[in-house]
């Protein structure tokens, strides 16, 4: 699926039988790259990740 749809798989989550991130552009793009996963229908749910990791001082 995802090379047909000319996507890499970064990681393969452990919440489910197929829970994938996707590497996407930051910010708009990770966005509009969820939102048009959805929209073909064929994914369950398509939702940007906007976590960042952050350090303590």
């Amino acid at each position: 699926w995802a090379a047909r749809n000319n996507l890499t798989i970064v990681n393969k989550m452990n919440i489910g039988k197929n829970a994938y991130v996707i590497k996407s552009g930051a910010g708009l793009d990770s966005l509009n790259l969820a939102n048009s996963l959805q929209e073909a229908g064929e994914v369950e749910s398509a939702t940007p990740n906007w976590s960042r990791a952050i350090t303590l001082r």
